[in-house]
């Protein structure tokens, strides 16, 4: 059997748990309080401001808070650790758990012919694991009685032929700590997110025609953006989220509306030059980040999750210009508007800038809670050294010390230590400007009334 069957066999496994009984997770509803705890791919990175974006452009009715407690480098037993100062004090009635990939212990892997000193020392690593991910559940169960959302880590990428150095088999154990989310999910009644299995599918599909293809990145471990988007199309597909922004069908010879779900359309207008009316949808279309559009090339995003459709039927051919609000925003032939066309594609909309407002608004928020997240960070390691954090001259020490151990990371911890002490003073304030972005996202994120003209282009 090749390297990829084996790979493929073992994901299929967190499928197969999910459907043995309806691991479905529960769509977030206005109130939710939404607590994502993980690592890394937590702490800095966009999967979980995409979900946020489409939330907050597809339900503006909703008033859900979402809240970042990821830290870079930790695991299931690092959240159980920091779990009184940390997590508890957000008060979440959900909570998404994402851990495995420093769980596994990855400098275990990568070794030809592992004795079983070395095997043993995997296996250990797997039941630490599942015993912290099972206690972490357990304080959430007893503390706050949240909704889980369990997620199978996104694959650490042994198959890539790139040249970072390769820890083969680190993939293998993160789809175990995948079934073992699937298990606790069943325990707990929660639901379960597969990263792991799609994403390590469509590495290797693509990586048949270029070995060097990667969904994951450079580094072997981290998901750029458009890893991150593909991630935030899995997790809201397995929410079963709507696919509809809004849809409006009209004749174009009568004005008569044949059909119009999540909007209302009123005003209309038929005419020999074409037709007019007013448009008000109840949503707005999810804003696709330009440096996470390479996603639409690998997952069906826009059809399955973004589609803001208008058909209109005219009899008479040729080409016609879209207006709204007296703005041309595109031209479109009698057979495409007749077909219909998504709009949510199209960035010369007012509805397309009026998302890409928001998101610009809430990528603040999530810089804002990154810089928190890398506070604690720090903190959550000072706290482990029995470092009191108000005496700066041990603290100082402390960071010399570490530092000059570990060289090979130094400008990375080099940064976060500055965070560190440059963030500390500005905590509440900080704060405060996440509670300010998060009441104007809420304002922000209401849809208005627009109108439409479709005019036949002079020949």
């Amino acid at each position: 059997m090749t390297i990829a069957a084996c790979l493929l066999c073992l994901w299929p496994l967190v499928a197969t748990l999910a459907k043995a009984q309806d691991l479905t997770p529960a769509q977030f509803e206005d109130g939710d309080v939404v607590c994502l705890i993980g690592d890394s791919i937590t702490h800095s990175r966009k999967y979980h401001s995409y979900v946020y974006d489409y939330y907050l452009t597809r339900f503006p009715e909703r008033r859900i808070r979402f809240v970042n407690r990821g830290i870079a480098g930790d695991s299931a037993g690092g959240a159980v650790w920091r779990f009184d100062w940390d997590i508890a004090p957000t008060r979440p009635n959900v909570a998404c758990i994402m851990f495995g990939m420093n769980d596994v212990s990855r400098g275990l892997y990568g070794k030809e012919n592992p004795d079983e000193a070395n095997l043993a020392a995997r296996r250990a690593a797997l039941d630490r694991h599942r015993e912290n991910q099972l206690a972490l559940a357990q304080r959430l169960k007893a503390a706050f009685d949240p909704r889980f959302v369990f997620i199978t880590p996104s694959p650490y990428d042994d198959t890539a032929q790139i040249e970072t150095e390769n820890l083969f088999g680190v993939n293998a154990a993160l789809a175990t700590c995948g079934e073992y989310a699937a298990e606790l999910a069943a325990q707990m009644g929660g639901g379960v997110v597969d990263f792991g299995g799609p994403m390590t599918a469509l590495n290797l599909e693509h990586q048949r025609q270029d070995p060097s293809f990667t969904i994951v990145g450079p580094d072997r471990v981290h998901p750029g953006d458009v890893g991150m988007l593909v991630m935030a199309y899995l997790f809201l597909r397995a929410q079963q989220v709507p696919a509809v922004v809004s849809q409006l069908t009209l004749d174009g010879e009568t004005g008569r509306v044949e059909a119009c779900e999540n909007a209302q359309v009123s005003e209309v207008a038929a005419g020999p030059e074409g037709l007019e009316f007013d448009y008000l949808q109840y949503a707005l279309p999810f804003p696709v980040e330009p440096g996470a559009a390479g996603a639409l090339e690998l997952v069906p995003f826009m059809a399955e999750l973004n589609r803001e459709t208008l058909a209109v039927k005219l009899k008479r051919g040729g080409a016609y210009r879209l207006l709204i609000d007296g703005e041309e925003v595109g031209r479109y032939t009698s057979e495409e508007l007749g077909a219909g066309v998504n709009l949510a594609a199209n960035s010369r909309t007012p509805q397309h800038r009026q998302a890409q407002a928001l998101h610009a608004v809430n990528e603040r928020r999530r810089g804002l809670e990154v810089r928190l997240r890398s506070h604690a960070q720090i903190r959550m390691m000072l706290l482990r050294a029995n470092v009191e954090e108000a005496d700066e001259v041990a603290v100082r020490a402390y960071f010399d010390d570490f530092l000059a151990k570990n060289p090979s990371n130094a400008g990375y911890f080099r940064s976060q230590f500055d965070n560190y002490l440059k963030t500390g003073p500005e905590r509440e304030p900080i704060e405060a400007q996440i509670e300010e972005l998060v009441q104007q996202l809420w304002r922000q994120n209401r849809p208005v009334s627009h109108h439409y003209q479709i005019v036949q282009v002079d020949s």
